[in-house]
């Protein structure tokens, strides 16, 4: 367990240990300077002398034919072992598995689904990662599907590693990368039309139905009402958003964007709303979530009160957190789904 058995981030394999060291190698966009030096600095300690400062163990007896590491050996034609990450606890946390080969190369990364909920969610990127593979990406890099099945009543998604590099500037994470998200969104671009009637905007309506709080329900569908109200006579250009595109959701290296957990990928959605979530996500893990930091997300991203695509984005993420905030572990995600809606609300009707 390290860095120990009191708060554990990660499991890593004892042997080999070029495994272990590897699993500390995983950087993103919004590692600072201090956790990309530590993780160097601990992977080349434990690659040139093993685990011994970590001493806290978990420890595994005895042998199965139909065990997890056997189920990917056959999946990948090799024998493997892997790391766990330990993330935060919250309402859609899944097991997340790097899986090395036995002289301790990294093979591929697997999630698992193994509640209602992360099993949709795996599912589902499993399905945005196949509509991903057919484009001829310039700016981005994706995960390539190398498997998709069960394993003891689970979801088995297996991904390619995508190779991160520790050379990420900490300031980079404020830049939004909007020429990867303009690529993303107009390769599956569709004729402008109207929001009334768009298929999306229905959907958002059928969640807001289906909410057992009638009251947030009540006000998420007068929120609709008013951007369609406020859109008459517009058209807005069609495409789709990666639907969780943050800092720590992405690493930049060998010319391209570097992006992975696509599960909330979408089409058939208004263009521009990535760049929105990506500056909301960066400002309020930074300030903890308010009315105010969401707007000065917001802001980021060049919106001003009452901006209707501005508004199109609190929607969506409403619309997603709410449900969310009513199924288990509900509370973890209810204040955040409670600021989104009463924000979404005011940014429509804001104070004179």
């Amino acid at each position: 367990m390290v860095p120990h058995g009191r708060a554990p981030r990660l499991l890593v394999p004892v042997v080999p240990r070029a495994a272990a060291a590897r699993s500390l190698r995983r950087f993103s966009a919004a590692a600072s300077a201090r956790d990309t030096i530590g993780r160097l600095v601990t992977s080349g300690f434990v690659d040139a002398t093993g685990l011994a400062a970590f001493p806290d163990r978990i420890v595994v007896t005895g042998s199965a034919p139909e065990s997890l590491a056997s189920y990917l050996s056959g999946v990948l034609d090799s024998e493997v072992t892997f790391s766990i990450g330990i993330g935060t606890a919250r309402v859609n946390r899944k097991p997340v598995l790097q899986v090395f080969d036995l002289r301790g190369r990294p093979l591929a990364f697997v999630k698992l689904g193994d509640t209602p909920l992360s099993r949709s969610d795996v599912s589902a990127e499993g399905i945005a990662i196949g509509q991903l593979a057919g484009h001829p990406w310039r700016e981005l890099a994706v995960p390539t599907l190398l498997h998709q099945g069960t394993w003891n009543e689970m979801v088995v998604l297996v991904l390619s590693a995508l190779p991160t590099s520790p050379r990420q500037l900490p300031r980079d994470q404020w830049v939004v990368p909007t020429t990867a998200m303009r690529e993303l969104t107009t390769a599956f671009g569709e004729p402008p039309r109207a929001l009334d009637g768009l298929p999306w905007l229905d959907r958002q309506r059928a969640i807001a139905a289906a909410l057992g709080n009638t009251v947030a329900g009540a006000r998420l569908d007068q929120c609709i009402d008013a951007i369609v109200s406020a859109s008459a006579g517009r058209t807005w250009p069609i495409g789709a958003w990666h639907g969780d595109w943050t800092p720590w959701n992405m690493a930049r290296g060998n010319g391209h964007l570097q992006v992975w957990d696509w599960e909330r990928f979408e089409t058939g959605v208004p263009q521009g709303l990535d760049p929105f979530h990506y500056t909301v996500n960066a400002v309020t893990r930074r300030s903890g979530t308010t009315p105010d930091t969401i707007r000065e997300g917001l802001a980021m991203a060049g919106a001003e009160p009452g901006d209707l695509l501005g508004a199109l984005y609190l929607l969506a993420i409403a619309g997603r957190y709410l449900p969310l905030a009513e199924g288990d572990r509900g509370g973890d995600i209810e204040p955040r789904a409670q600021v989104t809606l009463d924000t979404l609300v005011n940014w429509l009707d804001p104070p004179r």
